[in-house]
């Protein structure tokens, strides 16, 4: 095979798209063994193979869910070495078990999920700096939750009427939980009337408040409107943010009541607290007059009689309205009090106490949930400022990561890592604007880690939150923010997959040829802004991630790939296929117009009719051999037409 051109190549209709046969590369099935899979992806005459896997956690080739540490250090010898002698150039993808490093789970983002999808990347660093000595580390990044309507202004709708009906999500800083307001759900609101004066009140009927229902959307556009009167310009975050400050001044409201009813059980406790203290003061009164009396010479009659005398007296100085009004209830109590005061003063004492903790107890529950729901206010954000917030750190990390593994074992080239767009459904990382953001606001992370010694984070000490310093593991004084920089934009890029992004046409509300047009102008931004540093190809019609062979499908792969030669991308663009397999890689040949030289013309039929889709017949071993049915230890050792090497 070559690079040039002959005059009696093929010549396509667009002579602009014809690439060089060693810029196009393949994918290994992620869920063979990949040892095995290079064997043959180098028998079959690829120049670039790009290893993948499937699983999570402890790997099981029988269950086809492979990991990269599932291949010791001799197999990944063997690939490193294999790779090298037959001048192939290898790249790595991550499990597609990984969907992003937010964190995020079904009760909103965890730290816990988050290191677990960090550890995965890991092992994938560690394999492409044994096998591949560096280049990219490909992953997902289907981040959070958001509405495809959120690209309304570009023409985008997940379902006719999402902007009226979907979700606005947002999300807890300190904690990580998701909620979800939808646009539609109705709310109650109280109507109002205009007094003599112009002052809006509640409007009565037989004295009671009149409510109406309204949806959270309608609320959501009238103060929307009042922002636009004012000026000011809104943006999809910005919609968000009044949807959270309407989300607020209705919990609002709950912590209203949480704090009256406090005032009110404290002021409860506080009435009952100063009764009891009344007949605190009252009974160690009377003690003394008793131990007083008890100890004169007054006869046994005259201290009966000044027993009962000081009973009244007591009862005079230490009750207090409820209890006056307990005693002329029950008569009993009053017999009581004659009969033994001290005794009785310290059953109402023991009573009073009892009700006190009652009502303390009352207000400090009230108390404690009026804290936790202001606290959950305060921490309310929009889901893109938090869920962005774990993302940027989490392949902030990762990138440190690889790049401590590059120097560590001095690799020829950068190891980086290299989110990929995943297809709308998925979430945020989905839309080239998205992916965009991520990589900037990453390396900029990245930068921060290497550079700062401390970080300011709000902690709980003592029951009080403060911001304190926390130090940074990340920091190296050796390196400034230039170089820091520098080595952020080397070890953190986008990898952008045309198949992918083809997937937002499903629900594009324009022409085949606008879509075209918006998807051109992506590609220019994310090259402008220098973005994409790895490229996957595949195709499809527009609906579901199918990877049909390459210029089969509506996918616009001939103006994306053009548009990244024109801006000086020079990595490798990797064929990913299905079913398919080898004949994807040859059918894009094709498409691409790259000229392939043999000692046989297979090519002139291999997609024809005739033939059936059957593959070119060039060397197979291990499961995609043609002589599957032999002893496993004889596969590799035999071509395609059963000869063996010898």
């Amino acid at each position: 095979m070559n690079d040039y051109l002959h005059a009696m190549d093929r010549v396509r209709s667009d002579p602009n798209l014809n690439l060089p046969v060693d810029y196009i590369g393949i994918s290994a099935p992620p869920f063979e063994n990949q040892l095995t899979s290079l064997r043959t992806r180098i028998f079959q005459g690829l120049g670039h193979v790009e290893l993948g896997f499937t699983g999570t956690g402890k790997g099981s080739m029988a269950g086809r869910q492979t990991t990269p540490e599932m291949y010791g250090s001799k197999e990944r010898e063997a690939m490193r070495q294999l790779a090298k002698l037959n001048k192939v150039s290898l790249s790595t993808h991550a499990t597609v078990g990984v969907g992003g490093l937010a964190g995020q789970t079904e009760r909103g983002f965890a730290y816990e999920a988050q290191e677990k999808a960090l550890n995965e990347i890991k092992r994938s660093v560690d394999f492409a700096a044994d096998t591949a000595r560096g280049g990219p580390v490909v992953f997902h990044a289907g981040e959070f939750p958001r509405p495809i309507s959120t690209y309304e202004r570009e023409g985008f709708e997940g379902y006719p009427g999402e902007k009226e009906k979907g979700m606005i999500f947002i999300a807890n800083q300190e904690t990580g939980s998701i909620h979800a307001i939808r646009r539609d759900d109705p709310v109650s609101r109280p109507t109002t009337e205009k007094d003599k004066y112009g002052n809006e009140i509640l409007k009565l009927d037989n004295g009671e408040i009149q409510f109406k229902t309204v949806r959270f959307q309608d609320v959501l556009q009238e103060e929307i409107k009042k922002k636009k009167d004012s000026g000011e310009v809104i943006t999809p975050k910005k919609e968000a943010e009044i949807a959270i400050e309407i989300f607020k001044k209705d919990r609002q409201k709950d912590l209203e009541i949480s704090k009256a009813e406090e005032g009110r059980n404290l002021l409860q406790a506080k009435q009952i607290t100063q009764d009891r203290e009344r007949l605190e003061e009252s009974r160690d009164w009377i003690k003394e007059q008793l131990e007083r009396t008890q100890s004169s010479n007054l006869s046994r009659e005259a201290k009966e009689r000044t027993k009962k005398t000081l009973a009244e007296e007591a009862m005079n100085r230490a009750l207090g309205p409820r209890q006056v009004q307990r005693m002329e209830r029950f008569p009993e109590l009053v017999r009581e009090m004659q009969q033994d005061p001290l005794k009785f003063l310290n059953e109402q004492i023991a009573g009073e106490r009892d009700e006190e903790r009652v009502w303390q107890n009352a207000a400090l529950s009230y108390g404690r949930r009026w804290h936790e729901q202001q606290r959950e206010l305060d921490n309310i954000k929009t889901i893109e400022e938090v869920g962005l917030q774990r993302t940027n750190d989490g392949i902030a990390r990762t990138a440190i990561y690889a790049w401590k593994k590059e120097k560590a074992q001095g690799l020829e080239k950068p190891l980086f890592v290299a989110p990929e767009n995943i297809w709308p459904e998925t979430g945020y990382g989905a839309h080239p604007k998205e992916l965009k953001n991520i990589i900037q606001q990453s390396r900029q992370r990245m930068v921060e880690r290497l550079t700062q010694p401390y970080f300011q984070e709000r902690v709980t000490e003592n029951g009080q939150e403060v911001v304190k310093k926390v130090s940074n593991p990340d920091y190296d004084p050796a390196v400034n923010k230039n170089q820091a920089t520098k080595i952020a934009e080397d070890h953190i890029k986008a990898t952008f997959d045309i198949g992918h992004a083809n997937i937002w046409r499903k629900y594009f509300n324009g022409t085949d040829e606008d879509f075209k047009k918006w998807m051109g102008k992506q590609i220019d931004e994310l090259n402008k802004e220098k973005i994409i540093g790895h490229v996957h190809i595949s195709d499809n019609f527009g609906f579901e991630d199918e990877h049909v062979t390459p210029g089969e499908g509506n996918a616009p792969i001939g103006p994306f790939t053009k548009k990244m030669r024109e801006a000086g991308y020079e990595g490798k663009m990797i064929i990913e296929p299905a079913h398919q397999d080898f004949e994807a890689w040859t059918g894009g040949l094709k498409f691409f117009g790259s000229p392939i030289y043999r000692t046989q013309t297979w090519t002139d039929i291999e997609g024809s009719y005739l033939t059936q889709g059957s593959g070119s017949p060039t060397y197979m071993v291990g499961s995609y051999a043609t002589d599957v049915g032999f002893p496993e230890e004889s596969r590799d050792l035999r071509f395609w037409s059963r000869l063996p090497i010898e």
